[in-house]
């Protein structure tokens, strides 16, 4: 069986991932293909416990209650936490060759890396204030990557989906 904070890990490592990516830009200097590297493999275990645990047929893992947020895996969550990786890393790959030409390379992919790791909290969150927090997060991080491109067709998509978000919430 997976232990519990094992679980966490991979489910975190999208995160550590982008803060990693972004220290050592920082450290480095601007070195496309190191930045590169560090995105696709921190983007990588998610999706290897996605498959790990379809394979091995686990029904029901709580793999936490971290100060009050109860985190729990079940099948439909699962499905949702497989699809999710496929999707993120297949863009992330597709990102590669789109940021190429980019100089700002270490916002966008620390920031994709954080949204992909709240996107899977949302997925695996156990009760509905872990959720919300979480979705929130989410709704914060697709605003900073949707104003990326910093002109103003941009700007005005951000301002009307954080008008929508907050009418949501």
């Amino acid at each position: 069986m997976i232990s519990a904070l094992l679980v966490l890990f991979f489910l975190l490592s999208p995160a550590i991932g982008g803060g990693m990516v972004y220290f050592v830009s920082r450290f480095f200097g601007e070195k496309q293909l190191l930045i590169k590297i560090l995105s696709f493999m921190s983007s990588l275990p998610p999706l290897a416990l996605s498959i790990h645990l379809i394979y091995t047929k686990v029904s029901n893992l709580y793999y936490g209650d971290i100060n009050g947020a109860y985190m729990f895996i079940d099948n439909f969550s699962l499905f949702f936490l497989l699809m999710f990786s496929i999707i993120f890393v297949t863009s992330l790959l597709y990102s590669f060759d789109y940021m190429s030409n980019r100089e700002d390379q270490t916002e966008f992919y620390s920031s994709f890396l954080f949204l992909y790791s709240l996107t899977i909290g949302t997925v695996t969150a156990g009760d509905l204030f872990t959720f919300f927090i979480l979705y929130e997060g989410v709704a914060i991080v697709v605003i900073l990557i949707s104003l990326f491109t910093r002109n103003a067709p941009s700007v005005m998509a951000s301002m009307r989906y954080m008008r929508m978000v907050s009418i949501g919430s």
